[in-house]
């Protein structure tokens, strides 16, 4: 969970003089608007349940105050509160406990108040039928995946490998902003998003968001949930999400009219099928402003960019390599001013035992890029259980030619933009607050500084050498 709250307000009211509320934002996405007292029972509640836990988090809620606050308290109170919800959300047994979760949906549920509960949500499968879902504005996600299910007749046991995905269409290009949670609604955040952005064109669909192909292989064994795969694997070929290895034997043309058996079968051919695409965005790797064009999936990160003799390359970072990644303010203000480019996705990665290397996107997809690594990290630690006696290759990084007709990696001609950069107003005097890194054992390199959204749970360095002998590795 990425928690931020970047400004309050002053609601009047007919009894008092005002009241203050702190927009909170999930995930980039404004989720609630909440009073002080409201998260101070949060707090009460959880220290109740959790008292161990917020112990060792160190987790510091801001007193209350008696008198009238001045805007520099209030100013104050809101770093401290949003410092307190982005400590508290590294705790496993808190993010995942039923009070939690419910205490969020309520708080979406009072600031997006519908007359009607009753409402239709339209779903976008991967064969671009629409799926009209009644349900109440009080679903959480779990809910509606339910309902989806049973309306479509997918298979309820592998509800776990699909999302339902808040995207943006754009007339070429469709932009992936979040999945939802099980403390959201997605009717509500499809509210938010469309409410603050009238301008733009929004849509929620049912991906597959998984890395390990055995467990695709038993997806496949059901009817309808191969269709989907099918049509998602030409959606992905259409938009250039995924591309052919060969393409002058295998084009795009003639992948896209293969049956099913034959797509399937013919997989090995593409590449990143499976993968999520991410906008064209600024890296330190392998050398400083260089853009690269991400692509996340099968346990592993893709940067595609162009090499000094003008040729399409790929470094590939397994997962399994990463200790741990931050979302934070770019602290480049050209960059910004350029492109709009608000946030930078920092990793480190261990390209052998004892050396780290901090690589560093600048992108405003980078809350996107958090959720999909931590979604690969969970997947990994339960479909691959770390070993004890496993030797780090001394060069792990892959580099790899890359022939495709996808668009360039050079300088982009017109200005990016994107919703996260349009949903989290900027104020020079607002900044996230610091979170500390995780230090490791060996030497480290040089985190990147500015302030921090959050910093996701980390692997140590035993855990983050996963086994991956019965993976697809190509080192």
């Amino acid at each position: 969970m990425q928690f931020s709250i970047p400004f309050s307000e002053t609601i009047s009211d007919l009894t008092t003089n005002g009241h203050q509320v702190f927009h909170v934002y999930l995930n980039g996405l404004l989720h609630s608007k909440t009073r002080y007292s409201v998260l101070h029972d949060l707090h009460a509640k959880l220290r109740t349940l959790f008292p161990e836990q917020l112990h060792a988090l160190d987790a510091s809620f801001p007193p209350r105050k008696l008198l009238i606050l001045s805007s520099a308290e209030i100013e104050s109170r809101r770093d401290k509160l949003e410092t307190y919800l982005q400590t508290v959300s590294q705790s496993v047994d808190i993010v995942t406990s039923p009070e939690f979760n419910q205490f969020l949906l309520k708080q979406q549920i009072l600031t997006f108040p519908f007359k009607d509960t009753k409402q239709v949500l339209p779903i976008t499968l991967p064969d671009l039928s629409v799926v009209k879902l009644d349900v109440n504005t009080t679903d959480s996600c779990p809910a509606v995946l339910f309902k989806l299910a049973d309306k479509i007749g997918f298979p309820k046991d592998y509800l776990f490998a699909y999302k339902l995905m808040l995207i943006e269409i754009q007339e070429k290009s469709i932009l992936f902003f979040k999945f939802f949670l099980p403390c959201e609604s997605p009717l509500l955040c499809l509210h938010s998003a469309t409410q603050q952005n009238s301008d733009s064109k929004y849509a929620i669909i049912f991906r597959k968001l998984l890395s390990s192909v055995d467990i695709e292989s038993q997806i496949l064994k059901y009817s309808k949930a191969s269709a989907l795969i099918a049509a998602e694997i030409r959606q992905d070929i259409t938009y250039n999400i995924t591309n052919s290895k060969d393409s002058k034997n295998f084009p795009k043309a003639k992948l896209l009219q293969l049956s099913d058996c034959e797509l399937f079968a013919s997989t090995h051919k593409l590449r990143y099928c499976g993968y999520i695409k991410f906008q064209l965005c600024i890296s330190n790797f392998p050398d400083e402003k260089t853009y690269v064009v991400p692509r996340f999936g099968r346990y592993e990160l893709c940067l595609e960019y162009n090499d000094c003799n003008g040729s399409r390359v790929c470094a590939n970072f397994k997962v399994s390599r990463i200790k741990c990644w931050s979302v934070g303010e770019t602290t480049n203000a050209a960059l910004f001013k350029k492109f709009m480019y608000r946030f930078e996705l920092a990793f480190e990665y261990y390209l052998s035992p004892d050396k780290v290397y901090w690589v560093k996107l600048m992108t405003n997809d980078a809350i996107m890029m958090s959720l999909v690594i931590q979604q690969m990290v969970d997947e990994l630690s339960l479909v691959c259980p770390p070993s004890q006696n496993v030797i780090l290759d001394e060069q792990d990084v892959q580099v790899e030619d890359v022939k495709s007709d996808d668009e360039s990696c050079s300088e982009p001609a017109v200005e990016l933009r994107h919703l996260h950069s349009q949903y989290l107003p900027h104020d020079a005097n607002q900044s996230a607050s610091n979170n500390q890194m995780h230090s490791s054992p060996a030497e480290r390199s040089q985190p990147p500084s500015g302030p921090r959204i959050s910093v996701a749970k980390h692997l140590d360095k035993q855990n983050a050498t996963f086994e991956l002998a019965n993976l697809d590795r190509d080192l």
